[in-house]
């Protein structure tokens, strides 16, 4: 059980292992982007959900773990060369 000091240094109590989250979230978003599971169907539905997913992988390019912007950064080279409408417009910046 944490201590009310313990709890106000991790913040929302949360958020000092959101970072295991992450990466076990990208894990498993690499193993499927791996296996063909979620780029074989390239039907414009599709696209547009795994389109959805730029924004997330960009902002975990900035993260201070580096295991997390690894997976990330691997997620973000096996999307690459799909046709998704949103691939053009991510920025990363400081």
């Amino acid at each position: 059980m944490l201590c009310a000091g313990a709890m106000q240094e991790a913040g929302d109590g949360g958020s000092r292992h959101q970072h295991l989250m992450v990466d076990a979230a990208l894990r498993l978003l690499l193993r499927a982007l791996r296996r063909g599971n979620a780029t074989s169907d390239r039907s414009p539905q599709n696209l547009g959900m795994l389109d959805g997913l730029l924004p997330v992988l960009a902002r975990a390019l900035k993260s201070r773990h580096a295991a997390v912007a690894e997976k990330a950064l691997r997620c973000l080279a096996l999307l690459a060369p799909l046709p998704l409408p949103g691939q053009h417009h991510i920025t990363i910046s400081s």
